[in-house]
């Protein structure tokens, strides 16, 4: 079956000041799209606010906190519906949604049900208020208990019915990521090719050492209770695995699951926030990191491919390919990995 060529090269929406500013291209130039916003991507919500439109953006003013999708219909073919990618919080880390993404079979990720976070111990009000209204249902965390006794998740202020899921380990524990308190607080004078070294190793085990914790997000995905967060502190490497393995699952390239992994250099100033964790001795291996030399801390810091690279090989090299991972370890067969593209893909 041939899959169909994509009507859209480009399509993305960024919230901005009150605005949403949506842009798109078509393979055609001469071809108007008509607008439609509406509080859920459905088609039932859907409002027209414009037609004609030819000028391949649109600015839409958003007065209220309740998030808006917006619906762009070519005059030939078909639309799709586009958000914003990062939610516009005050207080969030590396917030944001995983609709949008075109799988090998032409469909796309659904927006407003998968989103990725960092730690959502410091939301304002106003973000909980902004979050309320997704109607969220599971909030897994990824996060270790010293982690999660130091920042806690305010699960429970997102919705009456959310199911918040978490797992019981410590920093001290062999299913910790890379140890990380040790090599942190005993080496604040790692340079930057023992923190290369450092992360590719951690990325390498990853896959094996967090294996339970995943096969639990994807048993609570196969349910169906959605929206769904999933979330660790940072929001880049245990969540960009998960990420990463649920695009996969989906059936999205491997090349776009690399994309959306880095986005976080683009997203989170990490500097910052790990000087001001320093400073106010929130987080017991900030002070260790904050002593690293500039170029050190940016290899932790960044989210290079070739860490996501890393776990990816060593699935690879232990299982022959993602999918017998998926399968053998996830306990995703091909029943299941159906279930899965029938609630997270657009119809």
């Amino acid at each position: 079956m041939l899959t169909p060529a994509p009507i859209f090269s480009k399509l993305s929406a960024d919230y901005d000041s009150g605005y949403l500013h949506v842009q798109w291209k078509l393979a055609r130039d001469d071809v108007p799209v008509a607008i439609y916003l509406a509080e859920r991507p459905e088609q039932a919500q859907r409002k027209l606010i414009k037609v004609d439109v030819m000028d391949n953006s649109i600015k839409i003013p958003i007065t209220d906190k309740q998030r808006k999708y917006v619906f762009v219909q070519p005059s030939v073919g078909d639309g799709r519906w586009v958000a914003d990618r990062v939610l516009p919080l005050e207080r969030g880390r590396n917030f944001r949604d995983l609709g949008g993404y075109r799988t090998e079979s032409g469909q796309y990720t659904r927006w407003g049900v998968l989103y990725r976070s960092g730690t959502m111990a410091h939301l304002t009000d106003n973000d909980i208020e902004y979050l309320r209204n997704l109607d969220i249902a599971v909030v897994c965390d990824f996060r270790n208990n010293e982690e999660r006794e130091g920042d806690p998740t305010p699960w429970s202020s997102l919705g009456d019915d959310v199911n918040y899921l978490r797992w019981n380990y410590s920093f001290d524990s062999e299913k910790n990521w890379g140890d990380t308190r040790q090599w942190m607080n005993l080496d604040s004078e790692m340079n930057k090719d023992q923190a290369v070294r450092f992360m590719l190793e951690s990325y390498g085990e990853a896959p094996f050492r967090f294996s339970d914790y995943y096969k639990g997000m994807f048993e609570n995905l196969l349910e169906g209770n959605m929206p769904f967060i999933f979330h660790c502190t940072a929001g880049k490497d245990r969540t960009g695995l998960a990420a990463g393995l649920i695009l996969l699952a989906l059936g999205v390239p491997r090349e776009t699951v690399f994309e959306d992994y880095k986005l976080s250099d683009l997203i989170v100033d990490y500097e910052a926030e790990i000087f001001a964790e320093a400073e106010d001795g929130s987080n017991p291996t900030s002070g260790a990191i904050a002593r690293m030399a500039p170029e050190t801390r940016n290899a932790l810091f960044r989210s290079d491919p070739m860490y996501l690279e890393r776990s990816l090989d060593s699935i690879e090299s232990r299982y022959g390919s993602i999918p017998t991972y998926l399968e053998e370890v996830m306990g995703l067969d091909g029943k299941r990995i159906n279930r899965l593209r029938e609630l997270y893909l657009e119809k």
